[in-house]
């Protein structure tokens, strides 16, 4: 049976965002957190326990979805939800690195229906233990003014692993401009967490990584 690149490429990210979570520096201050306790834990996590879920070598590519217009509309949504790795690396170590949410807004519709949640942990004081790719671009659907777009993105939480997500954003061009109508999931694909057990997380499930991360449609 073939396995799809994605697949490979999933799991390449996934080793780069979990051993760049095993890099931790050593005179961290201890700062307690309020926001970020897992499922099956109710110890909060300090500061010193955590480090940015990015590769610091992970390289900005332009066009690596296609050039058609929806497909530059797609890389620029799901990128307006990153920060360089430059940039996390320094919130992780000073804090205080505000993210711009400028872009991330105008790719939305007045009455756009999303998780707040989401976007919010991608973006708020500690965004850098939440991390965000898009992987691919699985199929675009076109009907009349509607286009629906399928991707398959991937998550890397903090001290928890990564995960691909099958989502669906359905977009409307207005103003001669598209515009994100929904964003929704479809079904975690697959997730890869090899210290489940150490952070007792055996069982881990679909509903628990849509809790932790936030979603309009699946809680």
């Amino acid at each position: 049976m073939r396995i799809p690149l994605s697949f490979f490429l999933f799991i390449t990210i996934s080793t780069l965002v979990i051993q760049s979570c095993e890099n931790k520096p050593k005179n961290r201050k201890v700062n307690k957190i309020d926001n970020l306790d897992t499922p099956s834990s109710n110890q909060k996590p300090n500061r010193d326990s955590i480090a940015p879920p990015t590769s610091s070598q992970k390289p900005k590519l332009l066009h690596r979805y296609g050039t058609k217009p929806i497909e530059l509309f797609m890389e620029k949504f799901y990128s307006s939800l990153e920060l360089s790795p430059e940039q996390n690396r320094k919130n992780y170590l000073e804090g205080g690195v505000n993210f711009p949410l400028e872009t991330f807004y105008s790719c939305l519709s007045k009455q756009a229906k999303y998780s707040k949640k989401r976007v919010s942990r991608l973006t708020e004081e500690y965004h850098d233990r939440y991390h965000i790719e898009l992987i691919q671009i699985d199929s675009v659907k076109e009907n009349n003014d509607i286009i629906e777009v399928y991707t398959n993105v991937m998550y890397g939480i903090y001290e928890t692993g990564s995960f691909e997500n099958l989502e669906k954003l359905t977009v409307k061009k207005i103003d001669g401009a598209f515009k994100v109508e929904r964003w929704e999931d479809i079904k975690l694909k697959q997730k890869h967490m090899p210290n489940a057990q150490f952070y007792k997380l055996q069982n881990f499930s679909e509903r628990d990584f849509y809790f932790m991360v936030g979603s309009v449609n699946k809680i």
